[in-house]
């Protein structure tokens, strides 16, 4: 994800999954369904440094690598999803 011009890593929500549709790349986000590439939605939730550790009370499913390098080690940790102009 782009803030600007600063690249940011994500954690989604729990129970979120990727997907791939009609050839878009997105993600199945539980309650609210998928989320394609286009897709205008609302990410609320906040910042934390992660560095090149998982925080405490955190879990990872794979591998960690994208996250630990993350510019800056800047990670968006998402707590809710809202679809915009649908």
């Amino acid at each position: 994800m782009t803030t600007g011009s600063m690249l940011v890593g994500l954690v989604w929500p729990k129970g979120t999954t990727p997907v791939q549709i009609n050839g878009k790349r997105g993600v199945a986000v539980p309650e609210i369904g998928n989320v394609l590439q286009g897709t205008s939605v609302a990410l609320v939730g906040g910042y934390e440094k992660w560095g090149k550790r998982i925080p405490s009370g955190y879990k990872v499913d794979g591998d960690i690598d994208c996250l630990a390098h993350a510019p800056n080690g800047d990670i968006f940790v998402i707590g809710s999803v809202e679809r915009v102009g649908a």
